[in-house]
C-alpha cells in the first residue's frame, strides 16, 4: 500500500495563513512550489503565537491553500 507523501508547512491556525518564505526556511517548512500554492498576499511576515511547523499530506496542503486564499479574500 502506497503511503501519502508528507511535507512540512509553517502555518498559523488562528490566522489561517502560512508564514512567508523566510519563516518557512527558518522554521523547517518544505513545501514544493510554495509561491504557487500560497500567493504572497496570504503570507504572514512575522511569527504569531500559534505559528508552528506541521506535517501534512498533499491533500491537506491543497485545503490549507484554499483556506489561506479565502482568509484574505482571493
Amino acid at each position: 500500500m502506497k503511503s501519502a507523501r508528507k511535507t512540512k508547512i509553517v502555518f498559523s491556525v488562528k490566522e489561517r495563513r502560512p508564514g512567508c518564505v523566510l519563516l518557512q526556511a527558518a522554521m523547517g517548512g518544505t513545501v514544493p512550489k510554495f509561491g504557487q500554492l500560497f500567493p504572497h498576499e496570504t503570507w504572514l511576515t512575522a511569527p504569531t503565537d500559534d505559528m508552528a511547523s506541521y506535517e501534512v499530506t498533499d491533500d491537506q496542503l491543497q485545503q490549507l491553500s484554499m483556506m489561506a486564499r479565502k482568509s484574505v479574500g482571493i
